[in-house]
């Protein structure tokens, strides 16, 4: 596995940092690449140099954080498609007791403040999760930048549940009806088997929907305790 050296300005434990090494961990994961993480107080403030076998790019952290790929396209092409995105393969339809056929299709929607980085891990999280347990999962992200790989009404009506882990407001009205389950990204990034099973064993939701809170240990909570590695 290629290892690209990411070098910062600033000590990778300051939120800036830690954000841009999170954005740069997620997309090397698509490109079998590997990171090895340094401090150099002699570049520029606020600056990232990224360097492998004679190939180097510059840029800062904003940037950085906000197209991660961009920079990390010179070492290595993607090597499998991000499974937030709906180009993932379907799952093979079983039937399901008391319903129409099971799709075994799951969905969910993540966010976070900025919209970055744990926003984009918690939804590889989710579908990594769901695949290994039988599922196909369509996880639309939202942001800065605004929604991302949308649900359409026709998924969602063929789901068997659905995940909202957010750090920030998310508008559940449209999964009137559905199981639903109401979390913060870190709890997907942790554990998201035990989220989808938690989710696959609740009741279908029988309100109109509303904005789901701000992740705060009020919802959850058995599942939001799950500490971070």
């Amino acid at each position: 596995m290629k290892t690209v050296s990411v070098m910062l300005s600033s000590p990778p434990d300051e939120p800036l940092s830690r954000m841009a090494v999170a954005a740069l961990e997620a997309e090397a994961s698509l490109r079998e690449l590997a990171l090895e993480v340094s401090t150099d107080s002699s570049l520029p403030h606020n600056s990232v140099q990224l360097s492998s076998g004679g190939d180097s790019v510059a840029s800062d952290r904003p940037r950085l954080i906000g197209d991660p790929g961009k920079f990390l396209e010179l070492f290595n092409q993607r090597q499998k498609t991000p499974p937030t995105l709906d180009s993932v393969p379907r799952g093979v339809e079983t039937e399901g007791a008391g319903s129409s056929p099971a799709s075994k299709f799951l969905v969910g929607v993540t966010s976070c403040p900025t919209g970055i980085a744990h926003t984009f891990m918690a939804a590889e999280a989710l579908a990594k999760g769901a695949a290994a347990m039988g599922y196909t999962m369509k996880v639309e992200t939202r942001g800065s930048v605004g929604a991302k790989n949308e649900l359409t009404d026709e998924e969602i009506a063929r789901a068997d549940a659905v995940i909202v882990a957010a750090d920030a407001n998310v508008e559940t009205v449209r999964f009137a009806g559905k199981r639903l389950l109401e979390t913060g990204t870190k709890a997907a990034i942790n554990d998201s088997k035990k989220l989808i099973e938690e989710a696959l064993k609740k009741e279908p939701s029988s309100s109109e929907g509303k904005s789901s809170e701000k992740a705060n240990g009020k919802k959850n909570n058995a599942v939001d305790s799950i500490s971070t590695s």
